[in-house]
């Protein structure tokens, strides 16, 4: 039996160092914003998840991240466990990973698997989409683009900055140690990309430490 694995995890620098490799959090804007932008930010997170008919309760986690500023460990758990409940209601397996640390900060990882010979192969990811957007797609994004994820994310970058230089260095890189760190992020992402996007170029994010 063959099937499709759809990693939902959250890298070490989602948001604004490089697009959110997850699914699970949506199409929109999900670049996080200063954090004196935040609270607005919530506004129109929780604008977006009604129009979208997110569930109730993540609604109101929503809404009391709008009150605090922020979302605990426990309510985005809260919200991916409604998620997972949702999956296992429609038949789809999933498996949740190890947590990814960044300076202290925690952020979950899952995945969820389809089987391609299954008779609702191709009606399934709809399914698990509308899983994720009805009970922790909002809750999840806020959680990873809040100021403390984003300082974690800053302060584990500019630790790492040095070896990630020194990667792209060694693999023919042209870069310098003024260089701005989206900048550095996006000459790795294109160095690992490579001319063949099936094969891949050297990983200077992993070997830097940034990704598992």
């Amino acid at each position: 039996m063959t099937e499709a694995r759809v990693p939902l995890a959250a890298p070490a620098f989602a948001g604004a160092l490089f697009a959110l490799a997850l699914a699970g959090c949506s199409t929109s804007d999900t670049s996080p914003p200063e954090a004196s932008g935040f609270p607005g930010y919530i506004d129109r997170v929780i604008a977006e998840a009604i129009a979208a008919d997110a569930d109730a309760n993540q609604l109101a986690i929503l809404e009391d991240a709008a009150q605090a500023g922020t979302v605990t460990y426990a309510a985005n758990e809260e919200a991916l466990n409604a998620t997972f409940d949702c999956f296992e209601a429609a038949g789809i397996t999933y498996e949740r990973g190890a947590d990814a640390e960044v300076s202290g900060f925690q952020t979950p990882s899952y995945s969820y698997f389809i089987s391609t010979t299954a008779p609702d192969s191709e009606t399934l990811p709809a399914v698990a989409d509308s899983c994720i957007t009805k009970y922790s797609d909002f809750v999840s994004r806020l959680y990873q683009t809040q100021p403390e994820a984003a300082d974690a994310r800053d302060r584990a970058l500019e630790a790492a900055t040095p070896a990630l230089i020194a990667c792209l260095v060694e693999n023919g890189v042209e870069t310098d140690d003024g260089a701005p760190t989206d900048e550095l992020v996006t000459l790795a992402m294109q160095l690992h990309e490579g001319t063949d996007p099936t094969v891949g170029g050297p990983d200077c994010m992993r070997e830097a430490g940034l990704v598992n």
